[in-house]
């Protein structure tokens, strides 16, 4: 046994293999040493390390040491101590029953397999693939990325590819939106860029070998194409969206266009991971696979003139990238990276897993196509003013399940490859696990029952939103693959009710089809039935025969059915009566026409047995036959479920909340006063109601508004200035989230909100630094500002904190001016540019293009202490006040009055400069 398990262990060395022997799971030496480390297990007596514990226990092990990084590799016992006895009959062979591994489970290959546990984590966690090719010139160090990305617990695979720019903008976007918790990328063909990214995420990272474990594009097609992946009832066929990807002057689809080469071989990577964790077969038979274009992988639209229109039919979606996501703390906070804070943590108020992945899509992806907006902020005033019936809905989508798991997890158990090890694997606790299966159909079918009967109440609710009218239409399951809206599963769920005893199959473990679902089962039992009619007619015809009243069938399993007739008939038998046994008094024999009968009963019962084993299986695959209507259904629900999220969180504010008005400009109106604009009354930041205990100060701000009142507010840029801690990035912040919960088609907390889309948010927000990715302070705020200048257009909205701090005092003033100069004169987008710079509010304080704006404060002339307003206001802060964010941070007065002094110093010796000027 231990040779097989050195066998196992040298082709997955950086696996921890739990070794099945009987009802154990044992692990050996190095395995031992860190289960023992990890999940507190006991070593056993013996000359080499190693501990176990019971098969039930598996998936409480397993996943402690995948959530800690660990790959897990099950090895199962694939025949029994019988069976290995046959094999080896007349044979020297040892004498040791096969074992083989069923699966390999990492942190981003994650299943349902029986003896896994629930993932209670909401969040899609992904295994993600890529390749990189660096371009040739470089200055401009351009390069392309290929990728690939799966959630196994759906089974939904995303394929891309894109150009991107020296400092992987895209790239990082796309980790950020997609969080990884398993990398693969292919050995020594990796940029020190692209590497820094990958080193500085979380989860696995593994360096795959060209061809060989990265499979190229041609090679990976000719896999796809000749396995089982994309076959139904024996015929292939590629899957709809994949075919995208596939060449036009190619028929057979064994080349990929030339846009897309790299991306099918990062899929490659993907494929050769999930063969080798034994679930290829199962994630991609679902054929569910998309193309993902990363929201600013667009081309660009000339926007310095009335195009507006043009611009957001091409772009669908704000952009959000990694930058912006994290300055804004969007998913995580930057204290201690959790949720707590956030803007998700403020909106979700979902009751269902899938509705929070959903909420999550629709935070990373805010519309630009007001229309779409304004239809999204429709559904929630519709439910706004439903009250019995909003605490019904939100009633009914607290009892269900994650459906969209679960149908992944029926289709997964429904198509375990034929020659998959886990076919032939000797489960000791097989009862538990059918009765687990049972449960899950049983969860599923009522899940549903719970949905439909929610949609039918609510297919007569007046709505103006065509997305809630949308998703509560009852359409037909033939249409469910075609346009949205709810399918009618009444039928589809009588069904499968009606299919087997649910109460009977909950107690055994054992579906027992109903007459009319299994045609297998069907007809064994009718010849079964048939076969007992006919011994019960041949056992009469036998009494007749011998006028005996007193003959019976005797025996049992092999010796069935012998026909036991007393001793004194017995004289002059024909010959066909084989004599069988005897006792006292009776004879017994088979007859030719009853071992006939016989033959017969016992076939019809092995297809019986066999039809009742694959009963399961095949329930779940004509389940599975039906994804796009369970999906369909799914979505509705997700929809559902976020606008009910938002609705609650608009209803449970503690601030006021308002509706925005999205102002799409006219193109066809040739004036000047048609520019991007925000304009904010009585704005709030929408996360820190729970944060602080005191009342947050509300703020006006108008950027960009050719009608507004005061001069200052008209022009796209607002240098901020004010004391430290005086509320500037808060301020900042305050204005991006209101922004981005508007385009997503929620409320926001303001008296008033009205803003032409934006296409984009760029942010440059704190001061940090990310010493696991090489990259200092300043080199941080340089990347960000040249990913601003690079990419926005005058529809952006450009929040920047404090630009030069990294570096010396003069250089960053020279770098911060320049900066507002390009972004005031040539991008001209919606900008706030705080600064503690003076000089450099002093060169662009008579400047027409640009505003001045501080944080308000009180002075003390006593003692020169700081009353922090945290309001908004026009002109710009002459001190910084630096001295006073010392002394809250309890610094010794002695350094602050030294401080004091030599602050006064410096600033008499440049007003002398300025005057020799």
């Amino acid at each position: 046994g231990l040779r097989q398990w050195w066998d196992l262990k040298q082709r997955n060395f950086d696996v921890i293999i739990f070794f099945k022997v009987g009802k154990f799971y044992e692990l050996y030496h190095m395995d031992a040493v860190i289960a023992v480390k990890e999940l507190g297990l006991t070593f056993m007596k013996g000359d080499y390390a190693h501990c176990g514990f019971p098969e039930v226990a598996f998936s409480r092990f397993a996943d402690a040491l995948v959530s800690k990084g660990y790959k897990v590799g099950r090895v199962e016992q694939t025949e029994t101590p019988e069976m290995m006895a046959v094999r080896i009959k007349g044979t020297r062979q040892d004498k040791t029953v096969r074992r083989e591994i069923c699966r390999i489970t990492t942190p981003g290959t994650k299943t349902f397999n029986v003896l896994d546990g629930e993932i209670s984590n909401a969040f899609s966690q992904y295994l993600f693939s890529f390749i990189e090719k660096v371009g040739t010139n470089q200055e401009k160090r351009t390069r392309s990325f290929g990728v690939c990305f799966v959630d196994t617990t759906c089974g939904k695979v995303h394929i891309s590819q894109f150009q991107d720019d020296r400092n992987c903008s895209k790239f990082r976007t796309t980790l950020a939106q997609y969080p990884p918790a398993h990398i693969l990328y292919e050995r020594n063909n990796i940029s020190k860029e692209a590497k820094s990214i990958v080193d500085y995420q979380s989860g696995i990272k593994e360096a795959i070998n060209h061809e060989k474990e990265m499979f190229s594009a041609s090679t990976l097609l000719r896999m796809l194409s000749e396995g089982d992946y994309f076959k139904e009832k024996g015929e292939f066929e590629w899957p709809e969206k994949f075919r995208q990807v596939l060449s036009d002057h190619d028929t057979l689809g064994l080349t990929a266009k030339i846009d897309f080469e790299l991306a099918v071989n990062a899929m490659g990577g993907i494929l050769w991971c999930l063969k080798n964790c034994l679930i290829d077969h199962e994630i991609l038979s679902m054929k569910n696979i998309e193309i993902y274009n990363p929201v600013d992988n667009l081309i660009t639209i000339d926007t310095k003139k009335h195009d507006l229109k043009k611009k957001f039919a091409k772009q669908k979606y704000m952009v959000l990238d990694s930058i912006s996501l994290t300055n804004l703390e969007v998913f995580e906070n930057n204290f201690d990276n959790t949720q707590s804070g956030t803007l998700y943590e403020k909106l979700d108020f979902c009751n269902t897993q899938f509705g929070k992945r959903l909420l999550k899509y629709w935070l990373v992806n805010p519309l630009c196509d007001h229309e779409s907006i304004n239809d999204r902020l429709d559904a929630i005033e519709d439910l706004k003013n439903l009250d019995e019936k909003l605490s019904y809905i939100t009633e009914q989508l607290k009892n269900l399940p994650d459906l969209e798991r679960l149908i992944s997890k029926i289709h997964q158990l429904g198509n375990i490859a034929k020659d998959h090890p886990e076919s032939r694997a000797i489960m000791y606790e097989n009862d538990t696990y059918s009765k687990k299966k049972v449960e899950d159909f049983l969860t599923i079918i009522t899940g549903f029952g719970i949905a439909s009967k929610l949609f039918s109440s609510l297919k007569d609710l007046n709505s103006k939103s065509n997305l809630l009218k949308t998703i509560l239409t009852i359409i037909k399951t033939e249409d469910a693959g075609k346009k949205l809206g709810f399918p009618n599963l009444n039928e589809l769920l009588e069904k499968y009710k009606n299919s087997f005893n649910a109460e009977e199959a909950k107690k055994s473990g054992r579906i027992i089809p109903s007459e009319g679902f299994n045609q297998d089962y069907d007809t064994a039992v009718k010849d079964i039935n048939k076969i007992v009619r006919d011994l019960d007619k041949y056992l009469n015809e036998q009494k007749k025969q011998f006028n005996c009243s007193t003959i019976c069938y005797f025996g049992t399993s092999r010796n069935r059915y012998q026909l036991e007739i007393p001793e004194n008939k017995c004289k002059n038998l024909p010959n066909d009566y084989e004599l069988t046994s005897s006792k006292k008094g009776f004879k017994r024999y088979w007859t030719d026409e009853l071992k006939d009968l016989i033959a017969r009963l016992t076939d019809a019962e092995e297809r019986k047995e066999k039809a009742l084993r694959d009963n399961m299986k095949c329930l779940f695959k004509d389940f599975d036959k039906h994804f796009n209507v369970w999906n369909r259904a799914v979505q509705c629900l997700a929809i559902l479920d976020v606008l009910v999220s938002l609705t609650q969180y608009v209803r449970n504010s503690e601030f006021d909340m308002c509706r925005p008005d999205i102002v799409m400009l006219d193109d066809d109106e040739p004036n000047d006063r048609l520019s991007p604009f925000i304009e904010i009354k009585n704005g709030r930041h929408p996360c820190l109601g729970k944060t602080f205990s005191g009342d947050f100060i509300p703020n006006d701000l108008v950027i960009g508004y050719e009608d507004a009142e005061a001069k200052w507010q008209k022009n796209p840029l607002v240098v901020v200035t004010g004391p430290n801690m005086g509320g500037k990035s808060t301020l900042m912040r305050q204005v991006g989230l209101i922004v981005i919960l508007a385009q997503m088609g929620c409320y926001v907390p303001a008296e008033k909100c009205r803003l032409s889309p934006v296409d984009r948010i760029f942010t440059r927000i704190g001061a940090s630094d990310k010493i696991l990715a090489g990259e200092s302070t300043f080199y941080l705020e340089l990347s960000e500002t040249a990913s601003i200048l690079h990419h926005a257009s005058k529809h952006s909205l450009v929040l920047m904190d404090e630009l030069g701090r990294g570096t010396a005092t003069f250089d960053g003033t020279a770098i911060a001016y320049s900066v507002v100069k390009e972004l005031a004169q040539n991008l001209n987008c919606r900008t706030l540019f705080s600064t503690h710079y003076h000089h450099l509010v002093e060169e662009f304080s008579d400047k027409d293009n640009v505003s001045m704006g501080h944080m308000q404060c009180m002075v003390n002339d006593d003692d020169q202490s700081i009353t922090f307003l945290y309001k908004f206001g026009q002109g710009a802060c002459p001190k910084s006040h630096g001295f006073n964010a010392a002394r809250l941070a309890d610094v010794p007065e002695e350094i602050i009055k030294l401080g004091s002094t030599k602050s006064v110093e410096f600033e008499n010796f440049t007003k002398k400069i300025q005057l020799l000027k």
